[in-house]
């Protein structure tokens, strides 16, 4: 698995700019070729980033739960439908359930 180090180590940048780049932090302003540099060579080099490890270290998940009481009633699919579109818009996973 490719981490963060490995790419700052390659590049020679720190692994804090690989962090703030690949994380899109605007609290810090790099050069356009910077950015671009890091992004196509954690794509060259394979880099997945890690939900889990993101989660333990924000305390966010990213992750919504809708629990439906009548899966079957039109209304509540409306509704599912509706929170699917923004939930996704905004960046975040949902899980539906039915409390059935």
């Amino acid at each position: 698995m490719i981490s963060m180090n490995m790419i700052a180590k390659k590049l020679k940048l720190s692994r804090c700019t690989i962090s703030n780049i690949l994380n899109e932090n605007t609290k810090y302003k790099y050069k356009k070729e910077t950015i671009d540099l890091v992004k196509k060579t954690a794509e060259n080099m394979g880099y997945i980033s890690n939900k889990v490890a993101q989660s333990l270290k924000t305390g966010r998940s990213g992750t919504i739960a809708f629990i439906l009481p009548d899966i079957g009633h039109p209304f509540f699919i409306e509704i599912a439908k509706i929170i699917t579109q923004l939930s996704f818009s905004l960046g975040y996973s949902l899980i539906i359930c039915a409390s059935e």
